[in-house]
């Protein structure tokens, strides 16, 4: 029977994926077709459902392999499974086709603009509350710790996965810290490009902003955490691991710094970017790390890192997900905790208050207040947001987890962020100021 699913579900969610892939494809580089028809939508409606049922299939699956010695899930955790696969695989990819014609058609009128941009959100925040359905009926069958890598060709096995508990020696390996950091920079440059499209009316102009920032980004983030563990890591006794990147040790607050700067200076230089659009550029990418880094603290999740003091379930604690509680038991460097208690799930604190954090930047500042502000105070912004809640968070940390010989490295990086935000509002603001009163000396004012 599992087989049979299986086949069914690959059919129907690959068939419909990639109908759905070509048929959007098409209607978006169109140029004539300014307009979404009934029979545009019925076509997509039926891809959508092909993909939903195939992944609803693909649970079933998963749901009866290996007959007795599988899962053997019972009736009410496979219906969450199921019918959460189905309608997680429905909302997902409704929210990635109307981010596509968000962002990538042209043409259309503002009220179809206005419905894609209402069903983006809205079948972002559904697509998300269904992978939790999902999640919760398979939680309970699932081995933890949950899997953190996949290892290609490692000890003689074509594909095996890593844990933190575990590791695989040789082959290629893929692992989710990196997947996830990888996914938030994606996410993040097609939300920025877009912004530069209207402003520029052409795609890709970010594209070297966003390469060698990232890059600069990973360099900052081994500096910092060098720099703050040069004695505890014994960087000082032997400076040849300083070049160890694969085994840890990086960190988000000099990784930001950093590659903010290399992004600064490659759209300085740019000949596609005009300077004087610098600040402007600043309100529109800066907020947005804010994301990355939100997905860049699920790859801490995956590895059970970085993570707080143990506590009791029942302190309040219930209301996390399964799986989550759960993958909390266990410490990369730390004790496995028994089922009544878990490790504080900062990466999950800290991904919440990053996401709202970008919606408060953005929305709030820039949009609703930003005719008070100055252009590029979006920077600041950033920086004093990301540092109070770094300094709020950093004495909840786990010890172990702390940089510096007095695990007060991180703190005072914390406040140094809270001041760099500070100086550079004053700074735009001052800047705002010179120009209008440049613009009334210029009109004789």
């Amino acid at each position: 029977m599992s087989i049979a699913f299986l086949t069914i579900g690959l059919i129907l969610a690959l068939g419909g994926l990639g109908t759905f892939i070509y048929f959007l494809k098409d209607f978006i580089i169109e140029e004539e077709t300014l307009v979404i028809s009934r029979k545009n939508l019925l076509k997509w409606i039926i891809c959508l459902g092909a993909f939903a049922i195939g992944a609803a299939f693909l649970s079933s699956a998963t749901n009866t392999w290996g007959g007795e010695e599988g899962w053997q899930m019972d009736a009410g955790h496979a219906a969450l499974a199921v019918s959460g696969a189905l309608l997680w695989a429905a909302m997902g990819l409704t929210f990635w086709g109307s981010f596509a014609l968000n962002y990538y058609k042209k043409g259309l009128s503002a009220q179809d603009y206005k419905i894609i941009r209402i069903v983006m959100y809205l079948s972002f925040v559904l697509s998300i509350i269904f992978f939790l359905v999902f999640a919760e009926g398979v939680a309970p069958y699932l081995s933890y710790p949950l899997y953190n890598g996949i290892a290609i060709g490692g000890d003689n096995n074509i594909i095996s996965f890593t844990t933190p508990k575990s590791s695989v020696s040789g082959g290629l390996h893929i692992a989710f810290y990196a997947v996830c950091i990888l996914t938030g920079v994606v996410l993040v440059y097609f939300i920025c490009d877009h912004e530069f499209y209207k402003h520029y009316g052409q795609h890709g102009l970010l594209l070297p902003v966003c390469v060698i920032g990232f890059a600069c980004g990973i360099l900052g983030a081994r500096i910092w955490y060098v720099v703050g563990n040069w004695t505890v890591d014994g960087f000082d006794k032997n400076p040849l691991k300083i070049f160890e990147i694969w085994t840890g040790g990086l960190t988000i607050i000099g990784g930001a710094v950093f590659g903010m700067i290399g992004g600064i200076i490659t759209f300085w230089f740019s000949k596609k970017l005009k300077r004087e659009d610098l600040r402007w550029g600043l309100d529109v990418i800066i907020p947005t790390i804010l994301i990355a880094q939100a997905f860049g603290r699920w790859g801490n999740f995956f590895n059970c890192e970085v993570h707080g003091n143990a506590v009791y379930l029942n302190e309040g604690w219930q209301w996390l997900p399964t799986w989550i509680s759960n993958n909390m038991h266990f410490s990369s460097t730390a004790a496995t905790l028994g089922p009544d208690k878990i490790y504080v799930p900062l990466f999950l604190i800290e991904a919440l208050a990053n996401i709202a954090g970008y919606f408060v930047i953005r929305f709030f500042f820039l949009g609703f207040l930003g005719k008070y502000l100055a252009k590029g105070d979006g920077l600041g912004l950033y920086f004093i947001w990301y540092g109070v809640v770094r300094i709020i968070m950093e004495p909840m940390r786990y010890g172990a987890y702390n940089m510096g010989e007095s695990g007060s490295f991180s703190i005072w990086g914390s406040l140094s962020y809270i001041i760099i935000g500070v100086v550079a509002i004053g700074g735009f603001e001052l800047w705002r100021y010179l120009e209008i009163r440049k613009a009334k000396q210029d009109h004789g004012v």
